[in-house]
């Protein structure tokens, strides 16, 4: 059973999802990624959230590079950090992020528990502490990414959490990633 503040969690990201939608009614999908990700960002209540694209290599790698971000207030950026663009996932580190991303899965956790390489990058470099990182399809095909990052404070995820930001990567999927 949901307590009150997870309740009350998940009730602010269901408006997000809703301003969402009305925000795409009248806009196009590239004029409100940066407030999509604003809204998500704050009512999810994370210090940053971002949005990657994914080149697919024939090897089934992944080159990703981050295309928008929001920050909250007092956050550093990483929009313009070289390390995040043309980034080689598997050279990188990274394969079991691509493996679960294929299968749809998202990379959930406190980065404390990934391998050691994997903190080096998003601890270390970016400072987060715990993580969400949505994989996003069109058409069936692997074309990008969204993340969730908590900079502060050790996150458990909840399950509804989880649900909630999936359906908001396939809305991102569908206005940033027109065939």
């Amino acid at each position: 059973m949901m307590m009150a503040q997870e309740t009350m969690n998940m009730k602010k990201l269901f408006e997000a999802l809703t301003r969402i939608a009305t925000k795409l009614q009248n806009g196009s999908g590239e004029e409100a990624i940066y407030e999509i990700l604003s809204t998500l960002g704050l009512s999810v209540g994370v210090d940053r959230t971002y949005l990657f694209d994914f080149q697919a290599l024939e090897d089934g790698n992944l080159r990703a590079s981050q295309r928008a971000e929001w920050v909250d207030v007092g956050q550093t950026r990483q929009i313009g950090n070289p390390e995040l663009q043309n980034f080689d996932m598997a050279e990188a580190g990274f394969s079991d992020w691509i493996e679960k991303m294929y299968l749809g899965v998202p990379v959930v956790g406190q980065v404390k528990d990934f391998p050691r390489q994997q903190q080096l990058l998003l601890a270390d470099m970016q400072g987060i502490v715990s993580i969400i990182f949505m994989p996003i399809f069109l058409n069936g095909n692997l074309v990008g990414g969204m993340g969730f990052d908590d900079c502060s404070n050790e996150r458990s995820w909840s399950t509804e959490e989880i649900d909630a930001l999936r359906i908001a990567a396939s809305i991102i999927g569908a206005i940033c990633y027109k065939p």
